[in-house]
């Protein structure tokens, strides 16, 4: 499900991050992007800045939400959303707005899943060979942090249902962009909902070729 990432500390200088036009600083204000990402810390994104430029962002890694009782006694509720189902985010309230005008890359080079494997779990260190660095699809926006009431920048991550040789993660991966999709998925509504329609053929996961190696096991 993509519990956690990890990112080279020059990913910035990578090549197909300099084709794509990344800046070579870190973003010179907020807090600081880890390299090894979990889940509610901070990460850095890339997105479209003004005149047609990209800029980078450090947000923290998921949406908040408040929820209204679904009757008038129950109580609120409160929840961070981390991934975002590629195969609904057109029609998910929480991310319908965030597909349609915030959409943004999110550079990685290897995340992890927890796999079930022969009974015991396993924790999978997944990357792309020969692809030291890429990027995933991912939205962001502002949230309103379910602790402090504070404004707080945000991401989540898009996801498919694994191919077979992942199928015994659980649930979900990364939707890993094609390198000449970087940009249409940033740009063009209509290119990003195309690039949905096609790595979710059939609902499972349409992806470069994968390799993965067995990084801990427990259970």
């Amino acid at each position: 499900m993509c519990d956690s990432y990890h990112l080279l500390n020059h990913w910035r200088h990578d090549a197909g991050m300099r084709r794509l036009g990344v800046p070579q600083s870190p973003p010179p204000e907020g807090p600081a992007a880890r390299l090894d990402c979990a889940r509610s810390t901070w990460a850095s994104i890339v997105r479209n800045a003004p005149l047609h430029a990209l800029q980078i962002e450090n947000r923290r890694w998921g949406f908040h939400r408040h929820y209204p009782g679904r009757d008038d006694r129950a109580q609120p509720f409160k929840r961070e959303l981390f991934i975002a189902d590629a195969t609904q985010v057109t029609q998910l309230p929480s991310f319908r707005a965030g597909f349609a005008w915030r959409r943004c890359l999110i550079p990685m080079s290897s995340w992890s899943e927890r796999q079930d494997t022969d009974g015991k779990k396993a924790l999978v260190e997944v990357s792309l060979p020969e692809r030291p660095v890429f990027a995933v699809a991912g939205l962001y926006e502002t949230s309103q942090d379910i602790r402090t009431g504070m404004s707080v920048d945000t991401f989540v991550v898009l996801t498919v249902t694994p191919e077979s040789f992942l199928r015994g993660a659980r649930h979900a991966m990364p939707l890993a962009l094609e390198e000449e999709d970087y940009l249409p998925w940033l740009d063009d509504l209509e290119a990003a909902r195309h690039l949905v329609r096609s790595k979710t053929k059939d609902g499972v996961g349409r992806t470069q070729a994968i390799k993965s190696r067995r990084a801990q096991l427990f259970g």
